[in-house]
C-alpha cells in the first residue's frame, strides 16, 4: 500500500486545532479518549497518525461524529497541509538539575 505523505500532517493539523478549540490539554483529551497522553502528542507532531479506533474515540471524546473528524482530515489533505509548527506537542522534559 502506498503512503499519503500529507496525512500524517492533516491528522496532527486537526487534532490540534479540535482540542484547543474544545480547551482541552494533550493529558484530558488523552483520559477522554483513552489514550496515553504520549499517543496524543505523537498525533499532533505528525508522528504517528493513529488508529481507526484511536480516530472513533477522539471524535467520541471531541463530541462529533468520527465521519466528521475524517471529514475535516480529508479537507486538510486537500488544503496541502504541512508539518506542525514548533510548540506543536508535548514539550521536551527539562533536564534535571
Amino acid at each position: 500500500m502506498e503512503k499519503i505523505p500529507t496525512l500524517h500532517w492533516a491528522v496532527a493539523a486537526v487534532v490540534h486545532r479540535l482540542r484547543r478549540r474544545a480547551g482541552l490539554s494533550q493529558g484530558q483529551l488523552a483520559g477522554l479518549a483513552g489514550l496515553s497522553e504520549d499517543y496524543i502528542s505523537g498525533m499532533e507532531r505528525g508522528i504517528q497518525c493513529g488508529s481507526l479506533t484511536a480516530i472513533v474515540h477522539i471524535a467520541s471524546a471531541l463530541r462529533m461524529e468520527a465521519a466528521e473528524l475524517v471529514r475535516l482530515i480529508e479537507a486538510e489533505m486537500g488544503a496541502g497541509p504541512h508539518p506542525p509548527g514548533r510548540g506543536a506537542g508535548k514539550p521536551p522534559k527539562r533536564a534535571k538539575k
